[in-house]
This record gives structure tokens, C-alpha cells and sequence, in this order.
């Protein structure tokens, strides 16, 4: 099997934790993301690539950009951050599900969104997995 790994643009997105979290992420904060992806084929393209950087770049950069960068990432429990980015017009992202918008839940995300997108464009390859760091000491893989 072929593997690329490509990092992403990184991101800067505010969060807080909620479900009764009692630690100091239950307070609205922010975090510089920084996140890769590890792609696998079992065979080449016409060109002798898994999948071209660029192309990586186009499909999973422009979502990031899009949907987390400078956004508030808010958990479909949290009514009281939504009802506030609303009113106040900031960029949000309300995450799926009653989930935290912890690293965790955020790479798995990543991994069912950017799954999608190369199925539609690029059935011979594979997304393996999706790693995020929130720090530079402390990072997430999610794999299906």
C-alpha cells in the first residue's frame, strides 16, 4: 500500500467543553490547530500518485478554511454560545450530535467530512486518518 501524509493549513478556532466538565475548558478559549491527514491507495493514478498534494490541499484546506477557521466551534447542546454567535454575527460551526467540540470529536469530524469528499473525486484512494493537535504537546489520531 501506498501512504501520504499531507499536513493542513492549520486553524484557529474558540471552543468550551460542556456535559458538567468541571476543568478550565469549560470556559470559552481558543487553540491554534494544527491537523494532518494519511492517505492510502493500493494503486497509482494515471500519473503515478496516490493523490496530488495540491489536490489534497484544495479539498481538505478549503474546508477547514470554510467551516473551522476563526470560527466558534459550538456543541448543539450549548444553546447559550449559539444564541450568542448568532446574535453577534460571529463565524460558528455548530458541531453534529450532542457531542463536545473537543479535539477528539473535531478529528473524527474531519475524518467523516473528508472521507466523503475524496469518495466523490477520488474512489481509489483511502482515508486512513486524521490527526489534530491543539498544542504542540498534545494531539488527537482518529481512525475509523
Amino acid at each position: 500500500m501506498y501512504l501520504v501524509k499531507k499536513k493542513l493549513k492549520d486553524f484557529s478556532s474558540a471552543h468550551r467543553v460542556l456535559k458538567g466538565y468541571q476543568g478550565k475548558c469549560q470556559h470559552l478559549h481558543g487553540h491554534n490547530y494544527v491537523s494532518t491527514v494519511l492517505i492510502g491507495a493500493e494503486v497509482l493514478d494515471p500519473y503515478d500518485f496516490v493523490i496530488d498534494f495540491n489536490d489534497v490541499k484544495r479539498i481538505c484546506d478549503d474546508w477547514i478554511e470554510t467551516y473551522f477557521d476563526h470560527a466558534t466551534l459550538v456543541s448543539a447542546e450549548d444553546q447559550i454560545l449559539l444564541d450568542f454567535v448568532i446574535e453577534q454575527k460571529q463565524k460558528y460551526y455548530l458541531i453534529p450530535g450532542n457531542k463536545n467540540s473537543t479535539v477528539e470529536v473535531l478529528a473524527e469530524h474531519l475524518f467523516e467530512e473528508f472521507s466523503a469528499l475524496f469518495a466523490k473525486e477520488y474512489p481509489h484512494i483511502k482515508l486512513l486518518e486524521v490527526e489534530i493537535a491543539e498544542t504542540p504537546n498534545s494531539k488527537v489520531i482518529y481512525r475509523k
